[in-house]
């Protein structure tokens, strides 16, 4: 009985720290698969989002509050379509995972979206 109780323990745990590491994700070069031309660069606090296609440029400040949450700040942008203006504020959390991949939601002016972010490089 002692057995399958730390059997049944030790199951936990790995599960639940392996949903939780989502650190492969705060640095590198990512494409959302559904956008055309975006590439992201993310490395320490800094994420820069560029689409050649459309012509922008944005820049946030990354800050990480959990193993698989985080805000982006948006700091500046050259694309003035988006409904996310200077200084407006993301949440971000990771929902599910691959090694190369992650599907997110986020958070932001009262609104949510979903999405999926594709890792392409470190």
């Amino acid at each position: 009985m002692k057995f399958r109780a730390a059997v049944l323990i030790l199951i936990l745990l790995s599960c639940n720290s392996e949903s939780e590491n989502c650190s492969n994700f705060k640095n590198g070069t990512f494409i959302y698969p559904n956008i055309t031309g975006t590439e992201v660069n993310r490395n320490g606090g800094v994420q820069t989002e560029t689409n050649a296609l459309k012509g922008y440029v944005e820049t946030y400040s990354v800050t990480w509050t959990g193993p698989c949450e985080y805000y982006l700040l948006l700091k500046e942008t050259t694309d003035s379509s988006n409904i996310i203006g200077p200084y407006d504020t993301l949440f971000i959390e990771i929902v599910e995972r691959t090694d190369t991949s992650y599907r997110y939601r986020s958070k932001a002016l009262g609104m949510e979206f979903d999405g999926e972010m594709i890792k392409i490089s470190e």
